[in-house]
């Protein structure tokens, strides 16, 4: 079946996850949302002043307190923040048809230059897989991205792994 959606988001999983591996949206990523999701996020979230995270040794490895007297951090579980993103996505309708899949991951890329990409998705459940064209693909898919290691960039970090 042919999707005629203008923005296309897939998730492997069928369902969001309810373990929360971002909990914290940042002032810059505040400034980049839509007016609705900020107020929903500062209705809704705790405010963090300042955060310092530790090690076992208490030996600080990261402190995240603002120096210019602004809110460094607006906490709350990751699933309230995508279903806020889910609520602005049904309702702006300037972006045509917009679908979400869950239960889809990304198999490969294949980049067309000027003619776009292909993208070849896989069926979670059945591992059918389909292709769809797009003129641009997105990967905000965290540090661990499908999308940055099908096209071969370098994450320039660390990660932690989830226990």
């Amino acid at each position: 079946a042919r999707s005629m959606a203008s923005v296309l988001i897939i998730d492997s999983l069928e369902v969001p996850d309810a373990l929360t591996k971002a909990s914290g949206l940042q002032r810059r990523t505040l400034e980049l949302l839509p007016t609705r999701v900020v107020d929903a996020v500062r209705k809704d979230a705790v405010r963090v002043e300042g955060m310092g995270i530790h090690t076992a040794t208490l030996n600080q490895i990261l402190n995240l307190s603002p120096d210019d007297g602004e809110t460094a951090i607006w906490a709350q579980e990751q699933w309230r923040t995508e279903a806020m993103l889910r609520t602005e996505l049904d309702t702006v309708a300037s972006l045509g048809p917009a679908a979400v899949r869950r239960g889809v991951s990304l198999e490969a890329i294949d980049d067309k230059g000027s003619e776009g990409v292909r993208a070849t998705l896989r069926i979670v459940k059945t591992g059918s897989e389909c292709v769809v064209t797009a003129k641009y693909l997105v990967g905000a898919d965290g540090a661990r991205s499908s999308v940055r290691q099908a096209l071969g960039i370098d994450f320039a970090g660390e990660t932690w792994s989830h226990g």
